[in-house]
């Protein structure tokens, strides 16, 4: 398919059809960023469940000194990925918003940083203090 047939085929989309899918995207990715954060509270969920039942265990102290530091390292990565996945939804967001805003030729203004990222950049304080937190708890747990 040549560049104009694909031009052509793009110009026979409505401003209303474009519209939709723009917003649809946007929605998309807000349920994604979300997502991000949940997977977050259930794998450290996941994670403080299992050293509970380690520091059960009969056995506790040897165990805990080889895999003290996996655990923390673990919980770290947790919190970098999921920083990272809420990063990349916020910057495909702010794409689409960009998008709707043209579309509706600035009725709805632009996103502009920080306000148009307030939760997201709240999120990632929550998962970074938290994930440091665990982690220094848990080096230090004896």
């Amino acid at each position: 398919m040549s560049s104009n047939q694909k031009k052509l085929e793009a110009d026979n989309v409505t401003i209303e059809e474009r519209y939709r899918f723009v917003t649809s995207q946007l929605s998309y990715f807000n349920e994604k960023t979300i997502e991000a954060f949940n997977l977050y509270i259930k794998l450290i969920t996941a994670i403080a469940g299992g050293v509970i039942w380690l520091r059960l265990q009969i056995d506790w102290g040897t165990v805990w000194i080889q895999i003290r530091g996996i655990v923390v390292a673990l919980i770290l990565l947790v919190g970098f990925a999921s920083i990272l996945l809420v990063i990349f939804n916020l910057s495909s967001w702010w794409g689409f918003r960009k998008a709707e805003s043209f579309l509706l030729k600035g009725k709805i203004p632009p996103p502009v940083f920080p306000k148009s990222a307030r939760q997201e950049l709240l999120i990632m304080l929550v998962i970074a203090t938290s994930a440091i937190g665990a982690s220094i708890l848990v080096w230090n747990l004896k």
